[in-house]
């Protein structure tokens, strides 16, 4: 009788594989057969959207079939990466979120996951009907590789009972330096705040680079928050979210969401808040007990005539190297991200603007909102759409965002010690260029 040669244990171990093989297989057999695109979202209003109104595109490509799947948000980002490292189950169609999206060009332009869409955009004339400014996040070394969803301009929403018992005339709070000396005027300390301005994130501080056409990096994608707006906007924010600053207007709480930012508004410890588009549609399902006594108004000008908006947020969607079905992906993305009455229609759902501001002149964008007090935001937003601003992308932005975070903080911290003495403007320089120079060393180690 022969003897399997390298023992008893082996042949444990290749009757396992051969035994765990065979039922791979036939458990593989047993799957239903893959759809014909896959499509992941990050955003239940998106995906419910999406659901709503893929029926119809069905119907007019017989035998296509479509999975649609809501996928966690960072749980998307880290499962796709994994995908695209693998090349297994990677997604036909894949939406980002801004923040993330620049990480995803990393490394050389030929091993990007997406497909480069920008021949197809001039080819189908889209370049020109989209709000332009909303490419820039998704363009790497000349390539976009995304089509963007969204506008999201900013205003803020404010108590309208409020303003009027404290004698404040929206219409006239038209810069910043007005809007500033009307919230020294009426703050109560740990009482009333004109509106919520953190000192220890930039989530606000990066609206007001934009505004100023600032930001994390150019269009080359080189750092940039340490440059002259930069530094001049650290200089002016700064005081006024600092504890011991005679200009302090703002604040900040634990969460700028949630049960936190609800009772902060009702009980009227925010006059006002920062709030793009999406969030608009926040504060009518959060904030039910100020229905009707809300507004929103533009954002203050840096400058007398200058921008009355910024923006916050975004999203891309993306088509994979790895989709099979390229040209009927790229059907499908201008179904759901062109078609007017569908944009109209989700946006009366989201309070969403789209960037296509033909879908501007739809009925729904004319609605008045009970909530806001008859207001029509949608015009109010589409009129402000035209202004925001660029915002460029890098596999480095997150990083950037937690250094100008550090930077804040430090530099509320040396205000709060020292005002604005003869090393004020110093520290400020100094703090934000070695900031900067930590990101751009870590971009020095990786130059894609």
């Amino acid at each position: 009788m022969r003897v399997f040669p390298y023992g008893p244990a082996p042949l444990a171990i290749l009757c396992l594989a051969v035994v765990s093989g065979l039922f791979l297989a036939k458990d593989q057999a047993k799957k239903p057969k893959k759809a014909t695109l896959t499509y992941w979202t990050f955003a239940r209003p998106h995906y419910e959207a999406y659901q709503k109104a893929l029926p119809k595109f069905l119907e007019a490509h017989p035998g296509v079939s479509v999975d649609l799947q809501l996928v966690d948000g960072q749980g998307l980002n880290q499962r796709l990466r994994a995908a695209f490292q693998a090349d297994l189950d990677v997604p036909d169609m894949v939406e980002i979120e801004i923040s993330a999206a620049g990480s995803f060009f990393r490394g050389p332009k030929e091993h990007v996951g997406f497909l480069d869409i920008t021949d197809r955009l001039k080819n189908d004339g889209l370049d020109k009907k989209i709000v332009a400014s909303r490419f820039a996040p998704y363009t790497n070394r000349g390539s976009i590789f995304g089509l963007p969803h969204d506008v999201h301009p900013v205003m803020l929403a404010y108590n309208r009972e409020k303003f009027k018992e404290l004698g404040l005339d929206p219409t006239q709070l038209d810069t910043w330096d007005k809007f500033i000396e009307a919230g020294v005027r009426v703050k109560q300390p740990g009482k009333q705040y004109l509106l919520e301005m953190s000192d220890s994130s930039g989530s606000q501080l990066e609206l007001c680079l934009f505004q100023r056409d600032g930001g994390y990096f150019d269009a080359d994608g080189k750092v940039i928050f340490d440059n002259a707006i930069g530094i001049e906007t650290m200089k002016w924010y700064v005081p006024l979210v600092a504890k011991n600053s005679k200009r302090q207007m703002g604040n900040a709480l634990s969460s700028s969401f949630g049960q936190v930012m609800t009772q902060a508004l009702e009980s009227g410890y925010f006059l006002s808040v920062v709030t793009p588009d999406w969030r608009s549609k926040n504060h009518e399902k959060d904030v039910g007990k100020l229905a009707g006594k809300m507004g929103l108004m533009p954002l203050p000008a840096a400058v007398p005539g200058g921008r009355r908006t910024s923006t916050w947020g975004g999203t891309m969607l993306g088509i994979t190297k790895a989709c099979e079905n390229k040209d009927l992906a790229w059907d499908f993305a201008k179904f759901l991200y062109l078609n007017e009455k569908d944009l109209a229609e989700r946006y009366a759902d989201t309070n969403i603007l789209p960037p296509v501001p033909s879908a501007w002149n739809q009925p729904a964008f004319d609605k008045s909102y009970d909530y806001y007090a008859g207001q029509k935001i949608g015009r109010d937003y589409a009129a402000l759409a035209p202004q925001v601003p660029p915002q460029y992308a890098s596999p480095f932005v997150e990083l950037g965002k937690a250094k100008l975070g550090q930077a804040l903080i430090q530099c509320v911290e040396y205000y709060n010690t020292h005002g604005e003495d003869a090393g004020w403007d110093s520290f400020v320089r100094t703090t934000l260029t070695a900031r900067a120079d930590e990101v751009r060393k870590q971009m020095g180690r990786d130059p894609f």
